[in-house]
């Protein structure tokens, strides 16, 4: 009987060990077979090949090349090959035309053979280097001493650097080491990659050399150009007796205070106080974390527990750190080691460890994890495991979600009324296996959250494949979402037509009332503009003239604001209310339209009966007023001429600060002398007082200085001591004519007052201080004096005012104080000769 494991090959050829195929001759099996096992070494980097002329093309990138095939042309950059061949086409190629045409060459042939004497004599050098390198890589110890004695270079380097004390260190040939360390060649010589000789014994293993190159002088802490120390390559390799031995001096290193340390292994190894704080610290912060990521990532888990159970700066960070990475990679052996230590982990530690795992989808390390770690510490409540669920759902793993489900995790479970639930996150994030996952487990599909419904949510992030799923599920389209928009109205702002046409067809209210966060659907969509959805709702029954509220005005309201013409035309016809009135968020029309200035609109609206006297309200003054608020004359003659009320007064009730004054308050507040003119013309009414919006009018003209307006205010007969309308708003109203016209300095005005009866006697209030306080704030020695004679109280109390500033008080103090606070030494002695007093801090 013929073995199982036979081969199939054809009888009378040779099957290679390493692979299925056969040979006819045991000659051409063995030229296969160094295929696999690479036999020819380059001395250099190690690379391996299968043939010797492969190698030979190699050692020529490293300058080893025989110099019987180099190129002797002077000035020729042809590095040489390993094949003569090769050099023959190089010499047809690029000298044959040159020495055939070139009378000169001939004169140069001395020249051509010192060059080729020079190219023999540098190949000879460089075989002697070459050979040095070559023995200490094969051990010849003997043939080394021999150089050695005859005066070979040992300090040559291959084309990365390395050392022959490098090569020696890593090939683990102890003698070679150790003769080479009581040469005068430089022990601490680094390669290309920052690499000490230390470095290599520990990529080799070799704990003697290790030990012979730290007793030499070399130093633990030497750290390569990725700031890797020797036991990163320790760990990387998986050298665990070499590893305990470093842990031990790393150990040593952190009790001796720096000071050199009694054990030949570290007496010349020049660690003083300061570098050996630096590389502890190191170690502690950087360096421990490197080694327990190159053991675990290499499979090395005996070194990674005797780092995180030996080492003596090991931490509570480091063993999170093994567990996180040992669940990333699937070192299931290495996790129930590290669990060994599960009370100096924290919950949240296990949980980030569980999460690494779902990624991997890696059961057996999930079930050890949440058995051994997460179950000691939640306990039996649900509270936890529920919140470690909705984190599952936030980071979008299906894996984990049921994973925790099927270990307890209640889906309908709420933790608190303003958590939202994870069918909520989940179709929030749009993820749909989640959301369904949660509905096969039984979660509430229309359960109310702080935040809305699932449904809800959905549809506002547009995720469609969500809203669909949900509604299948038999979500309430119409559900309460605690004084936010709908469902259909969400999906309106969003302009998303399909999601409004799927909503609709499973019942949403097309004519839902607006609230605390929106206006109703078509509202809205007037103020997306998406005449697609807008006839959509028309077409399904929206109304039209649903009323304005706290959030929108009406469909014709807010197609206004927006400027559209054709939609504005549209919604007429469809039977639009022209004349609604204004609501918190909006004034009439017409009103709208005044305040964008679109002349086209306003007399579309006018056109088609849009009422010019409506009253101001909450959001709008009356159509004159704003229109004199933007200084637009045109619109300001066409609305007197279709018989505007000059003197129609402000809502008393509205809380604006934004709503424009009285017409003529208006027009003078703005300094516009035409305006005010037309006005007058008109029979404006110029005694009207102050209120909400406005001072008087000559209260508003004292306070931007327009003498000429106030000389015209004055004889129109206005009250020239009026008083002011305070209120807590950001800009405060003016206030007294005297008060104000001193506050801002100008004579001129305050003489002009004077004159026509002002009383500077005015006491305090809100908005300004009495004149002489508010002359003392501004420094005006003569309007102080000129007070004075006029009798003022000097001691008159002062008022804060509103205090809107952050830096408080907008009023001045009582006159002393302003005086000193100022440091006028002139105004306080003045203040004091007519019985001035400080009455003290109150």
């Amino acid at each position: 009987m013929t073995s199982s494991t036979a081969s199939f090959r054809v009888p009378g050829t040779f099957g290679c060990e390493f692979c299925p195929q056969s040979l006819p001759t045991k000659g051409s099996l063995n030229r296969h077979r160094n295929t696999h096992i690479r036999p020819y070494k380059c001395i250099v980097c190690q690379s391996g090949f299968a043939l010797r002329s492969d190698l030979r093309r190699h050692e020529s990138k490293h300058g080893s090349v025989n110099p019987r095939f180099m190129c002797k042309w002077p000035k020729c950059n042809f590095k040489g090959s390993a094949r003569k061949d090769n050099l023959l086409r190089h010499m047809k190629k690029m000298h044959s035309k040159v020495a055939a045409t070139d009378e000169e060459d001939n004169c140069n042939a001395a020249s051509l053979q010192d060059a080729y004497d020079e190219a023999i004599q540098n190949r000879k050098e460089l075989d002697k280097s070459l050979t040095i390198l070559k023995l200490v890589q094969d051990g010849n110890i003997a043939s080394l001493q021999l150089l050695l004695h005859k005066g070979g270079d040992f300090m040559e380097t291959t084309d990365t650097g390395k050392t022959v004390l490098h090569i020696a260190a890593f090939n683990g040939h102890l003698k070679i080491v150790k003769l080479l360390l009581n040469t005068i060649i430089e022990h601490n010589v680094k390669d290309t990659a920052g690499r000490s000789a230390l470095h290599d014994a520990a990529k080799g293993g070799h704990s003697q050399i290790f030990q012979e190159l730290i007793a030499a002088g070399m130093s633990l802490y030497d750290r390569d150009n990725n700031d890797e120390d020797p036991m990163c390559e320790v760990c990387r390799n998986g050298h665990r007796d070499l590893a305990q031995e470093i842990l031990g001096i790393q150990t040593q290193l952190s009790l001796s205070d720096g000071s050199p340390m009694g054990s030949t292994s570290n007496e010349g190894s020049g660690i003083t106080k300061s570098t050996s704080d630096e590389y502890h610290d190191w170690v502690k912060t950087v360096g421990m974390k490197k080694y327990i990521k190159l053991a675990i990532e290499n499979g090395h888990r005996a070194i990674v527990e005797i780092i995180l159970f030996q080492h003596s700066d090991f931490n509570q960070n480091h063993l999170a750190y093994a567990l996180e990475k040992a669940a990333s990679i699937g070192e299931h052996q290495l996790v129930v080691s590290i669990l060994q230590k599960k009370d100096r982990l924290s919950l949240r530690v296990c949980f980030r460890a569980l999460r690494l795992a779902a990624m991997h989808r890696d059961i057996p390390i999930m079930d050890t994890l949440f058995e051994e770690a997460i179950q000691p510490k939640i306990g039996a409540g649900t509270g936890k495991i529920w919140i470690m669920l909705l984190e599952a759902v936030a980071i979008g793993n299906d894996d984990m979600v049921r994973f925790l489900i099927g270990k307890g995790a209640n889906p309908k479970y709420q933790y608190s009324g303003n958590w939202v639930t994870p069918l909520y996150k989940a179709s929030s994030l749009g993820k749909l296996t989640i959301v369904t996952t949660l509905l096969e487990a039984g979660a509430h599909v229309d359960f109310l959250c702080s935040r809305g419904t699932a449904l809800y949510i959905a549809t506002k992030r547009g995720n469609k494949e969500v809203v669909a799923l949900l509604l299948e599920a038999g979500a309430n389209s119409n559900a309460s979402t605690n004084y936010r928009e709908t469902v259909l109205q969400a999906a309106v702002k969003i302009n998303d037509k399909a999601l409004i046409d799927l909503l609709i067809e499973k019942g949403a209210e097309v004519n839902a009332s607006d609230n605390y966060r929106s206006g109703t659907a078509l509202q809205e969509a007037v103020k997306g503009g998406n005449k697609a959805i807008i006839d959509l709702l028309i077409e399904r029954g929206a109304e039209i003239n649903a009323s304005g509220s706290n959030y929108s005005g009406t469909a014709l309201q807010e197609a206004v604001k927006g400027g559209d013409k054709a939609l504005i035309y549209l919604l007429i016809e469809k039977g639009a209310e022209i004349n609604a009135s204004g609501s918190y968020s909006s004034g009439t029309a017409l009103q709208e339209a005044i305040k964008r200035g679109d002349k086209a609109i306003i007399d579309l609206l006018i056109e088609k009966g849009a009422k010019i006297n409506a009253s101001s309200n909450d959001r709008s003054g009356t159509a004159l007023q704003e229109a004199i608020k933007r200084g637009n004359e045109s619109i300001i003659i066409q609305l007197i001429q279709l018989g505007a009320d000059i003197n129609a007064p402000i809502n008393s009730e509205s809380y604006s600060g934004s709503n424009p004054g009285v017409a003529i308050q208006e027009a003078v507040k703005h300094g516009n002398q035409t305006i005010v003119d037309m006005l007058l013309l008109a029979g404006a009414d110029v005694k009207v007082p102050a209120n909400i919006n406005c001072g008087t009018p000559l209260q508003e003209a004292v306070r931007n200085g327009n003498e000429y307006m106030i000389e015209q205010l004055i004889d129109l007969g206005v009250d020239i001591n009026a008083l002011e309308y305070s209120c807590y708003k950001e800009y405060p109203n003016p206030g007294v004519a005297i008060q104000e016209a001193v506050k801002h300095g100008n004579q001129t005005i305050v003489d002009m007052l004077l004159l026509a009866g002002a009383d500077v006697k005015v006491p305090a209030n809100k908005n300004c201080g009495t004149p002489l306080q508010e002359a003392v704030r501004d420094g005006n020695e003569y309007m102080i004096k000129k007070l004075i004679d006029l009798d003022v109280d000097v001691n008159a109390p002062a008022v804060k005012s509103w205090g809107w500033s952050w830096n408080g008080n907008f009023n001045p103090e009582i006159a002393i104080r302003e005086a000193v606070k100022r440091g006028n030494r002139t105004i306080m002695d003045m203040l004091i000769r007519a019985g001035a007093v400080d009455p003290g801090e109150d």
